[in-house]
């Protein structure tokens, strides 16, 4: 059995992310929520974050966009 992969939309083609991409930008997700939640002056939570809210950038940089905060 080959590596575990999703198909993904990336401008418009079809890109597939390893797990490894995946966790990458699951853990810049997380570290974001915590910065938000416990560093930020002052802080605040994002009461709804919902998978197509996030973007990645050229780099796999994860961006949050329109959220409810």
């Amino acid at each position: 059995m080959g590596p575990c992969t999703s198909t993904y939309t990336v401008d418009g083609e079809a890109a597939q992310f390893s797990w490894l991409r995946r966790m990458k930008i699951a853990i810049g997700i997380t570290q974001s929520l915590r910065y938000l939640h416990t560093e930020s002056r002052p802080p605040f939570a994002i009461s709804e974050l919902k998978s197509n809210s996030v973007y990645v950038t050229e780099d796999f940089t994860p961006k949050a966009d329109d959220v409810v905060y």
